[in-house]
């Protein structure tokens, strides 16, 4: 409830196995869970509720850096799409750099570099979960 309480009324939830698990075991049953067709090979549980729906993917990363219970307590980021863009550093875009290969190489070699990251808009949009490190 209180992630949909600004935003949009669709959100994306990424997190580790451990959340994904509890959220399936309580949910059962008692609330509308839709796993949705792979799409470009991703499979996504959407979470329907009264408050707005929440895509749900569990992101192995985030096992893998700690969170999932084992370290630093499990951890699910909730992130509104329409709060978040595509920032660059400045003169730092998208660039062909041409002719990288090394002397005496017999061709050509050349490189796109990118300093960018995610904008993220609106702190109230999105949400974080953590301390999750079990579920009965």
């Amino acid at each position: 409830k209180k992630a949909f309480a600004e935003g949009s009324d669709e959100k994306w939830l990424f997190c580790s196995g451990i959340i994904t698990e509890a959220i399936m075991s309580w949910a059962l049953g008692k609330v509308e869970m839709h796993v949705s067709d792979e799409t470009y090979g991703i499979n996504i549980l959407k979470w329907i509720s009264p408050f707005g729906t929440l895509n749900i993917k569990t992101h192995k990363g985030l096992e893998k850096m700690g969170f999932d219970g084992t370290i630093a307590g499990g951890k699910a980021f909730i992130i509104d799409p329409s709060a978040i863009g595509y920032k660059h550093l400045e003169g730092r875009d998208t660039k062909l750099l041409p002719n990288r290969q090394g002397n005496g190489v017999d061709g050509q070699l050349d490189e796109y570099l990118t300093e960018c990251g995610l904008w993220l808009r609106n702190e109230a949009t999105h949400a974080v979960l953590e301390g999750v490190t079990s579920f009965t």
